[in-house]
């Protein structure tokens, strides 16, 4: 999906940060991000594009590597608090709590995605601006760019699996 997206089939940055439970941190994070590395290589954003794809997931363990739902219910919670999120239509749904917002920052167009299974947060950006030759800009519908986070949001659910 990322080349469909970007333009690029390998992440540009990845990386995953266990729990520190000496810290107090019981989150482990996982991040991926895509960029076209070619600004004329990415469809549908013009002749000139930067665009980007990030996936960050984060994992709540307790002390002993387990499972541990609170932290997650928590930070879920917080994610609400930003009035740009809205809450997905049953139809859409993903996991058990999911929400979804649109912003333009600065003339990039950004679609967020979000949502959490059990102990598992996962929250997907897709991000660009682009120009014509021309050099007038390219504006993307919003519903294009809202869909496709939720699709990459949508496999990376399928990916998790059942929580176990």
């Amino acid at each position: 999906m990322a080349v469909r997206l970007v333009g690029g089939g390998e992440p540009q940055l990845s990386g995953y940060d266990p729990p520190d439970h000496d810290a107090g941190s019981g989150f482990g994070t996982q991040n991926c991000e895509w960029r076209n590395v070619d600004p004329h290589a990415v469809p549908r954003w013009g002749s000139i594009a930067f665009v980007t794809l990030r996936v960050e997931t984060l994992i709540s363990l307790s002390g002993n590597g387990s499972p541990d739902l609170q932290p997650a219910k928590t930070s879920s919670a917080g994610e609400f608090q930003d009035k740009r999120m809205h809450v997905l239509p049953p139809d859409q749904r993903l996991g058990d709590q999911s929400g979804q917002f649109y912003d333009e920052p600065s003339g990039v167009q950004l679609a967020v995605c979000y949502f959490r299974r059990a102990n598992v947060e996962v929250k997907v950006f897709y991000q660009g601006m682009g120009n014509n030759s021309d050099g007038s800009e390219v504006h993307r519908p919003p519903e294009e760019l809202e869909k496709a986070a939720h699709d990459v949001a949508a496999e990376a659910l399928q990916r998790l699996g059942p929580p176990r």
